[in-house]
């Protein structure tokens, strides 16, 4: 292989020596030699056990952490079922002031029908906008 196709880019594999394409070699190695890695650490290779390994050692860490926290004080559970509460109060009422406002735009007829619609629109966007932030707010809530 000539020394200007070397320089565009093109890397040695360090399983056959054949030449490729940066972005081409970890799939190369994968396909041909059943082997992981890129050309940045090209030493570096797992197989399918140790990625599950990896995994499971992740999903452990994360439950430690879990448990860790579930052995919170009960004050901290009752802080957040109160909170909850109070967020599904809010929405309750802001879902109650949709339907009246809803209600009034289709009641509304006559002269300046046009801008007072538009007014209810603008109210019914600012009311979806709170009943959007209040929904995320109560699924953002933690469980444990």
């Amino acid at each position: 292989m000539s020394e200007k196709e070397h320089s565009e880019g093109r890397v040695p594999c360090p399983e056959c020596g054949r030449h490729f394409h940066r972005r081409g070699l970890a799939s190369h190695r994968r396909q041909k030699h059943g082997r992981g890695g890129s050309h940045g650490n090209p030493g570096k290779s797992e197989g399918p056990w140790e990625r599950v390994l990896a995994s499971l050692a992740r999903i452990e860490e994360r439950l430690d952490r879990l448990e860790g926290r579930g052995e919170s004080d009960p004050g901290e559970a009752e802080g957040r079922e109160a909170s909850s509460q109070a967020l599904r109060l809010e929405l309750e009422e802001v879902l109650a002031t949709i339907r009246a406002v809803r209600a009034e735009r289709m009641a509304i007829e006559g002269e300046w029908a046009d801008e007072r619609r538009r007014a209810c629109d603008l109210e019914l966007s600012r009311l979806r906008r709170r009943q959007a932030r209040l929904l995320f707010e109560l699924e953002e809530l933690p469980l444990i």
